[in-house]
């Protein structure tokens, strides 16, 4: 609710920064509770090794099972039984027929988008990423930037306000897959090239408190090319 509300001047109330100060409890109840299901789950793991070692193999051990009682036809209503059973006594043909089911339906979706090219309006601006871009998107996606900043900003208003213009379908068709993501711990990415200087991304991968105060982002010192021998990307490909 923090990131819709609106001054009486009609700016925003709260910068994004704000937002993630005040949900960082919520963060720590999240953990806590992931924390008790893990300890349930290891307990589950521990109980069942320990049960097993416990019993012993018992070999040829008699059992029985009680007869199955046969429906009688009047139970359905008509003499040889309910329709269905034809179908549910044959499980390929089962199968069979409701991948032929699912394919038409898959068809009858799938064909209209390939032939209908207007359904995805072409942007002139948006050009297929150079080898940079690929290199630093392969780097966005290895060190899991996607999981904490979506790039798709929404028809909102608030959105708008705080991010620029909503994103656009034509704007994703050279992503694959594409990083539109679904949890913003940390603001939108979609409008942010030529937002900042290269010295302020740079700064910001090595210590992200240092550019935004009261961040929460781990800092990535291992874009950086100091102290290592080997050939790494850039901090400026990192944000790429």
């Amino acid at each position: 609710m923090m990131w819709k509300q609106f001054t009486e001047d009609g700016t925003l109330k709260y910068q994004f920064i704000e937002t993630v100060n005040v949900i960082v409890p919520m963060y720590a109840l999240r953990a806590l509770g992931g924390l008790m299901y893990v300890s349930g789950l290891i307990l589950m793991i521990v109980n069942i090794t320990k049960t097993v070692r416990r019993g012993t193999f018992v070999a040829d051990e008699p059992a029985e099972a009680a007869p199955l009682v046969k429906a009688a036809p009047e139970e359905h209503g008509k003499s040889k039984g309910h329709w269905h059973n034809w179908i549910e006594k044959r499980p390929v043909q089962m199968a069979v027929f409701s991948l032929i089911v699912v394919g038409i339906g898959g068809i009858l979706e799938l064909v209209p988008t390939f032939l209908i090219r207007s359904n995805i309006p072409t942007i002139s601006s948006v050009k297929p990423y150079t080898p940079l871009e690929l290199h630093g998107r392969d780097i966005y996606v290895r060190e899991g930037c996607y999981t904490c900043h979506s790039q798709m900003v929404r028809p909102f208003r608030d959105e708008v306000a705080r991010y620029g213009e909503y994103s656009k379908a034509g704007e994703f068709i050279y992503d694959h897959p594409f990083q539109w993501g679904s949890k913003r711990t940390g603001p939108d990415l979609a409008r942010l090239g030529g937002k900042y200087p290269d010295s302020w991304h740079y700064n910001h991968m090595l210590d992200p408190v240092s550019m935004s105060p009261g961040s929460i982002m781990p800092a990535y010192p291992g874009c950086s090319t100091t102290g290592s021998t080997k050939a790494r990307p850039r901090d400026d490909q990192c944000d790429a």
